[in-house]
């Protein structure tokens, strides 16, 4: 009964969902590899970032001040009102990420393309402008579930639930296939967000507390309040996925896929690190509510060790045997990518140490120092990598990007020991309790 208990916790499903979101993704980029060829898969991943690029903005925010304008309504005897604030926020959101993309897509795409190195039947124009406004929903979804408390939902639907479907579909595909145009592809990505779209939206609608009523709630402080959330967010995409549109900019799509397959084999480094963050970020709010900072350390330097340490036995493999790991994943021409992912693997890791820094940054008054530490590093790394890195070849633009997030990832920790007198950094005391620890297993 204790396990059964365990296993439907909220702390459990966030960890599952997570592990199950991010496998998901590694999963259809190594079926894709195999399936696209090399061109196609290049723009694939160009692609795939244009549309989170696009829907980051689009979503303006939301995904994080709905879940507190929610929270608010709900404990101010006014939960009626919530189908109405997300219905507004919705289609406002919808209508921003559709003009955004409509206007890269129909109007700006040619000079767009030509920067990227890539060609677009135009065919597929309208198709990835729907892609764009459903991956922008599906980033908002979860977090109005969690604002009403529906943790477990929050967990299931939006990204966890397109990603599971798209890998099935993919991995579907590998098996009565060896190769599949670009729009095959789309399409099936365009089918698995419509599904979970649809799901989380029914989901929603049969949630929503009743009665319902129209929300006296100002959408302009919604956003006023979002704005810090969406700059940090675009910032945050923008570190890390510039250098594979410098890699595109500078050595073609083929290349850029070799590139971007390896980034994204390097961010499982960081996957002990994600899924922690969202275990313990609940409790780090509550103990900043309260202002217990004593506390909020203890918390953040456990799990900065336990993240650094999972990180270094991820890293290692991909540090030793990178050539050998790429041509496993990829397939065969993808091991001239080891270098790469040695190089990004390195960045990752020193990045793990700095996620509960940020965290702890976020949700204890220090929004906008992480937006602007975000943003400056990123475009920072993006200035760096295209007027020098590139200059190395591909290994160029690897270092300086995994340089960048090592630095970024030392400024959160000063700025969390400076501004809040919060210690983030590792603890030898923590790390030689779970030396002791993994001694008695």
């Amino acid at each position: 009964m204790k396990v059964l208990k365990f296993v439907v916790s909220p702390s459990a499903v966030a960890v599952f969902s997570r592990a199950a979101s991010l496998g998901s993704m590694l999963i259809v980029n190594a079926a894709l590899s195999r399936l696209l060829s090399p061109d196609d898969f290049g723009a694939y991943l160009l692609i795939w970032s244009f549309a989170n690029l696009v829907a980051i903005i689009g979503q303006l925010g939301f995904r994080n001040s709905l879940v507190k304008s929610i929270a608010g309504l709900m404990n101010g005897n006014r939960s009626g009102e919530v189908a109405s604030i997300v219905s507004r926020s919705f289609g406002l959101s919808a209508l921003i990420t559709a003009v955004i993309a409509a206007c890269l897509l129909f109007v700006l795409w040619a000079p767009l393309s030509q920067y990227l190195g890539i060609y677009l039947d135009p065919s597929l124009r309208g198709m990835i402008c729907a892609i764009t406004i459903m991956l922008a929903a599906n980033l908002v979804i979860p977090e109005v579930f969690r604002g009403m408390l529906f943790s477990r939902l929050a967990n299931l639907v939006g990204s966890t639930a397109f990603n599971v479907m798209f890998a099935t579909m993919v991995g579907f595909c590998l098996l009565v296939s060896t190769q599949l145009p670009l729009s095959t592809i789309l399409l099936l990505l365009a089918t698995a967000l419509l599904i979970a779209t649809i799901a989380g939206s029914i989901l929603f609608f049969i949630k929503a507390p009743r009665p319902r009523v129209p929300s006296s709630a100002s959408l302009l402080s919604i956003l006023v309040t979002s704005s810090p959330f969406l700059t940090s967010h675009i910032g945050s995409f923008v570190m890390l996925n510039g250098d594979l549109w410098v890699a595109s900019n500078s050595f073609g799509p083929d290349d850029a896929g070799v590139y971007g397959a390896a980034s994204r084999l390097a961010l499982m480094v960081g996957i002990p690190s994600q899924i922690g963050i969202s275990v313990i970020i609940g409790n780090i709010a509550h103990l900043a509510a309260l202002n217990l900072r004593s506390d909020i350390e203890s918390v953040a330097r456990r799990a900065a060790t336990v993240f650094a340490l999972s990180g270094l036995v991820i890293a290692l493999p991909f540090v030793c045997f990178g050539a050998p790991l790429m041509r496993a994943v990829y397939g065969a021409g993808f091991e001239t990518g080891g270098a790469l992912l040695a190089t990004l693997a390195v960045g990752q890791l020193v990045s793990t140490v700095g996620g509960a820094a940020q965290s702890v940054m976020m949700l204890s008054g220090g929004q906008r120092r992480v937006m602007l530490l975000t943003v400056g590093f990123a475009f920072l790394n993006y200035f760096v990598a295209s007027h020098f890195g590139a200059a190395h070849g591909l290994i160029g633009i690897a270092a300086v990007y995994a340089a960048g997030l090592g630095a970024y990832s030392c400024s959160l920790i000063l700025s969390a020991r400076l501004m809040l007198g919060i210690r983030t950094i590792p603890s030898l005391v923590e790390l030689k309790s779970i030396v002791r620890l993994s001694g008695h297993i």
